[in-house]
């Protein structure tokens, strides 16, 4: 069991043949819990008529 240690603070652990995060940098958490605004999908792919 190898650990590693990222330079942003991030702490992983190598299980065979998968990293798995033990300790999350505060700049990552962040990054993923960030509020983003609804985007809805371009209206040509809600019209798509190659189907018939």
């Amino acid at each position: 069991m190898v650990v590693k240690t990222l330079l942003c603070g991030c702490v992983y652990e190598e299980n065979e043949w998968m990293l798995v995060r033990i300790k999350e940098c505060e700049k990552h958490h962040k990054q993923r819990t960030r509020k983003r605004e609804y985007r809805p999908k371009a209206e040509c792919n809600r019209n798509d008529t190659r189907g018939e």
